[in-house]
């Protein structure tokens, strides 16, 4: 009995350990690690509308967005629908210790719907991207206020794994998730 009183600090310390590598967060199973801290992205909305883009906090995700222009997007609102049109800029960067082979970046309306693009892009460790998130044109049923486009990385790709990161919505905007 003394003996496992006495081990059982030393299994809570080896468990604890288990997750850090060089200080770095790590994900196991994708075996990749994440350099450097998150940065908050920035964010230029489209005319007329004072926040309607926002970028989900995603502390885990080995992409990363830097920046999301919305300035050419079209969106018009009435009382029983919206409209969009155009494309999103997004500047992404891998903050991961892996090549990324592919990655899936999602825009979506805090009511449901919305659009994205699935990159076979190759970016290593540190690269950045520009990419064109286009939507030729899309309706919906209507949105509550406040109408929000949340921004996300839907999933990213590495050589044999496949990872979706999580994603933090505050409740204060009104989403109707799928999920």
């Amino acid at each position: 009995m003394r003996t496992m009183l006495l081990l059982c600090p030393i299994f809570i310390l080896m468990a604890g350990s288990r997750g850090a590598k060089d200080g770095n967060a790590v994900n196991d199973a994708c075996d990749f690690s994440l350099q450097g801290s998150n940065v908050k992205a920035t964010v230029t909305q489209p005319e007329g509308f004072d926040s309607l883009g926002y970028v989900v906090e995603q502390p885990d995700s080995p992409l990363e967005l830097l920046s999301v222009d919305l300035s050419g997007m079209k969106i018009s609102t009435s009382s029983d629908r919206y409209e969009s049109s155009d494309c999103a800029r997004i500047k992404v960067r891998n903050r991961s210790d892996r090549a990324v082979r592919r990655f899936e970046l999602s825009l979506e309306f805090n009511a449901g719907g919305g659009f994205g693009t699935n990159r076979p892009s190759s970016l290593s460790g540190g690269q950045t991207a520009d990419i064109d998130v286009c939507n030729t044109g899309g309706s919906g049923r209507p949105i509550p206020a406040p109408f929000h486009l949340l921004v996300s990385v839907a999933r990213v790709e590495f050589a044999g794994c496949v990872y979706r990161p999580s994603m933090r919505i505050p409740d204060t905007l009104a989403v109707q998730s799928p999920w």
